[in-house]
């Protein structure tokens, strides 16, 4: 769990300071959706397709995707020469880029390989020579020979190299795959998932608590309004004015409960003396207990898992 928030971590700040494309080559290789500020007059031709790409639609870039498929590869600053250019390249035009692929690889390592074959089926990265790099050999042990003996220090020193986003990428399916055939990391996501999904039915039942609370609240209010309404014309001229200050008093009280109640309810309170707090922790703890989840139990669990 830590391992996983380091990487997190290391990630946000990678996040920042990378360019648009790197950007958007980290959200179609992980297959999530992120929102880049951008102007698209002030984009190049790969970046305009990027993010078409990033939009879903591919179509609106096809006449920029011909455009540098013709251009010359000879050219020392061509797209097929950079790994991230090639990549998004390949996302646009797989079966095109295909060639340009298997000739990018022919002098790079597993780092190169691993994230191309994410395009290319063609890739087998068993094959691909490997590099000094951290990163490389984070690679060879883990998606290649399978080896989760030391797997923590290998992990920390690719950590330690890591200055792209393609780089966290890899480390993010490092991870995923050692925790595929990890058992004790396997056992502990499985653990996670089931509190969480205990943890996610009891805000369901905190909300539902406090929205019978509002409408005991609102009922009562009502009832209250509707008799303030009735008092005040028939004693208007049977007293004094002196009605209307009390009645007016009574108004201003139920006023700041309102408001008190509201903002007990509705506002999240970490107040462990707060009766409203204590009242629904209580009828939490019932409804668990009916269905046998034990709430201590599970706290205990939490802490060790955190420890």
């Amino acid at each position: 769990m830590l391992l996983l928030q380091e990487i997190s971590e290391k990630k946000k700040i990678l996040m920042e300071k990378s360019s648009v494309l790197e950007q958007i080559l980290y959200a179609l290789l992980s297959g999530i959706q992120i929102h880049v500020e951008i102007e698209v007059s002030k984009l190049n031709n790969i970046e305009k397709i990027a993010f078409s790409l990033l939009k879903g639609n591919r179509a609106d870039a096809e006449t920029l995707i011909r455009k540098e498929q013709k251009a010359d590869n000879s050219f020392q600053f061509h797209y097929s020469k950079n790994l991230v250019e090639l990549a998004i390249m390949g996302f646009a035009d797989r079966k095109f880029e295909e060639r340009n692929i298997q000739i990018f690889l022919k002098n790079k390592g597993l780092k190169e390989a691993f994230v191309l074959s994410s395009i290319s089926k063609q890739i087998d990265i068993t094959k691909q020579g490997i590099s000094e790099s951290k990163i490389d050999k984070l690679i060879q042990q883990i998606i290649i020979k399978k080896e989760t003996s030391n797997f923590t220090k290998t992990f920390a020193d690719a950590l330690k190299e890591a200055d792209e986003l393609i780089e966290i990428f890899i480390l993010e399916k490092c991870y995923e795959s050692l925790i595929d055939f990890h058992p004790v990391p396997a056992s502990k996501r499985k653990i996670e998932l089931l509190l969480s999904t205990i943890e996610k039915y009891n805000d369901r039942i905190e909300l539902r608590i406090k929205r019978q609370f509002f409408v005991w609240t609102f009922i009562v209010l009502i009832t209250l309004g509707g008799i303030i309404i009735y008092v005040i014309p028939a004693y208007w001229s049977q007293y004094d004015f002196s009605i209307l200050t009390t009645i007016s008093g009574y108004i201003f009280s139920i006023l700041i409960f309102l408001l008190t109640l509201y903002f007990f309810l509705f506002h999240k309170i970490e107040n462990k003396f707060s009766i409203v707090t204590n009242i629904i922790e209580k009828r939490k703890r019932k409804i668990n207990k009916k269905y046998g989840i034990d709430l201590e139990q599970i706290e205990v669990i939490k802490k060790s898992l955190n420890e």
